[in-house]
């Protein structure tokens, strides 16, 4: 399984955009901090962590 671990990684940060970025949106903020948001939230530390 190692060789989808880089897979899982970006297929997990696509779909948290896909969840926070139009939150971001809805709430009248810029589109640009949903994508830090996700960053911050979904980044290489807390995909570390999570494993």
């Amino acid at each position: 399984m190692t060789e989808l671990s880089p897979l899982v990684d970006i297929v997990t940060a696509l779909a948290a955009a896909v969840v926070i970025v139009p939150l971001s949106i809805r709430i009248g903020a810029s589109p640009v901090l949903g994508y830090l948001a996700t960053g911050l939230a979904v980044g290489p530390r807390a995909i570390a962590f999570a494993q």
